[in-house]
């Protein structure tokens, strides 16, 4: 209880605290009583006054990382110790930021691991300039290492014998450094966007595809007239057909007809008719 009353005091009275960082790294007080830092009364007995030192670790736009050490009051801190004390801080600040990268790096992955399960996205990658897979990454978010050298994309991945007619890795063997390409996906029977894009960091190149599934989308295309916006005739009769065999006895009569030359009337009164 006494440490939450205590961070509740170090944030009311943080500018202060920030302040004795604006010039430099190292803040040495042989008596905190000293500082302008109120302790409320239920908290003299526990944080009594003292030799104070503090090495800032880390800084950002809205807060300071600093390491404190204290001893009995009067008692200072001798040169010898402060560089003791220092090399503490130091090793202590490295080892914060690697938890805080793991951290950052942790809610990264797990933030892209939602975006391709929310956009059902699947990627994978291959060595450059060939189809050997590197890994592979299913649009449940799953990461798989290609652990044998044969594991080919359009085998493994399409369950195909030869490489993707609309293959993007296509663009990037013509100099790209980015290409998509739409194609058909025999073995689920979806349309598939894929991008593929030439990636490299350092001596490491390789190349990166991504896939999404369209099928839905092509599908809604395909089933309406893109100049009046209803339903192609295609897609009308099979609606048709489907509404009519939905009934267990005839209860309406539907008519259907087509009227010569309509076109006219298009061009007369508009597209709205």
């Amino acid at each position: 209880p006494y440490m939450r009353v205590y961070e509740r005091i170090v944030d009311a009275q943080w500018e202060s605290i920030y302040a004795r960082f604006s010039n430099d790294v190292l803040f040495i007080c042989e008596n905190s009583s000293t500082l302008d830092f109120e302790v409320p009364g239920e908290l003299v007995n526990v944080f009594k006054p003292a030799s104070l030192m503090q090495y800032k670790i880390s800084e950002d736009k809205t807060a300071v990382t600093c390491i404190s050490f204290e001893r009995p009051l009067d008692y200072g801190f001798t040169k010898e110790e402060q560089e003791f004390l220092i090399s503490i801080s130091k090793l202590m600040g490295i080892y914060m930021d690697r938890i805080r990268n793991k951290e950052m790096l942790a809610d990264e992955i797990e933030y892209s691991r939602d975006v391709m399960i929310n956009q059902q996205v699947t990627n994978y990658a291959v060595h450059k300039d060939s189809y050997k897979l590197m890994f592979i990454g299913d649009a449940n978010g799953k990461q798989q290492i290609a652990e044998e050298d044969n594991m080919l994309c359009y085998k493994t991945i399409m369950g195909r014998k030869e490489p993707c007619k609309n293959c993007p890795l296509t663009g990037l063997r013509q100099g790209k450094e980015r290409c998509a390409m739409e194609s058909y996906f025999e073995k689920n029977q979806k349309w598939l966007t894929s991008t593929a894009t030439a990636v490299k960091h350092g001596e490491k190149e390789y190349d990166f595809i991504c896939w999404t599934d369209v099928t839905a989308f092509v599908e809604r295309m395909k089933s309406k007239d893109i100049l009046t916006g209803q339903l192609t005739v295609d897609k009308f009769e099979k609606a048709v057909e489907a509404k009519i065999s939905m009934l267990r006895k005839p209860q309406n009569i539907f008519v259907y007809f087509n009227i010569p030359d309509f076109s006219e009337i298009n061009d007369l009164w508009g597209y709205s008719i």
